[in-house]
């Protein structure tokens, strides 16, 4: 068994990990959701 703040700490780089993971795609996503005219090149 990982001792507690080691356990949180891993917990807390998943997320980090997942979470810039999901800021990229989210980007995508709006970028190809919005009108040509709103997207910058």
């Amino acid at each position: 068994m990982l001792p507690l703040p080691f356990a949180w700490l891993l917990v807390g780089r998943a997320a980090q990990g997942v979470g810039l993971g999901l800021t990229a795609l989210m980007m995508g996503v709006a970028r190809d959701h919005l009108p040509r005219s709103a997207a910058r090149p």
